[in-house]
């Protein structure tokens, strides 16, 4: 596959605006790429729970009364010695399991996730050690510079219909890529 520069200027900005698919606004601004995007995944970019805390005993007996083995639900965090719930964020924890015990399983996994270590520093080293993990992907380190060169100037909202261009274009370029709910 060729090296492409994504491009941007205010043409291309111009022609999105008229298909509706961006609004300008003027008085918006946009984040750095590592400032926000640690947090729209932020089930990997988490601290987690330190395994052999009290938390993690807490855990281990939600777990058991739950009947659920461990390994099904958690792998190793971004920090040594913490494990995290196999999820992309808190929003998609009920989308794990579809049984007739769900709400009790999504309040459980709801308990497990408060259970997670929230001292800044640590969020801060685990969305460092993220940042670090996304720079060995070339497509997302292209997004990042480009977005980092680009969005932080320009302020806009993807409307609807943006969504669904962008997602089709990207199903032609990757058919592996999930449908849009």
């Amino acid at each position: 596959m060729r090296d492409h520069q994504i491009p941007f200027n205010e043409k291309i900005i111009d022609n999105l605006e008229i298909v509706d698919a961006i609004r300008r606004q003027n008085f918006l601004t946009h984040k750095k790429f590592d400032e926000f995007f640690p947090n729209l995944l932020e089930g990997y970019s988490c601290v987690g729970i330190e395994k052999n805390s009290e938390n993690y005993l807490k855990l281990k007996n939600l777990l058991k009364e739950a009947h659920i083995e461990e390994n099904d639900i958690y792998s190793d965090a971004l920090l040594e010695n913490y494990i995290r719930i196999n999820v992309v964020n808190r929003a998609k924890l009920s989308e794990i399991l579809v049984s007739n015990q769900q709400e009790k399983i999504n309040s459980l996994l709801n308990k497990m996730y408060d259970l997670y270590d929230k001292s800044p520093e640590k969020v801060e080293i685990a969305n460092k050690k993220f940042c670090c993990i996304i720079q060995e992907y070339p497509n997302l380190q292209k997004v990042k510079n480009w977005w980092d060169n680009n969005m932080i100037n320009c302020g806009i909202n993807i409307t609807p219909i943006g969504k669904v261009l962008a997602h089709t274009n990207a199903k032609c370029l990757d058919s592996n890529i999930p449908d849009l709910n």
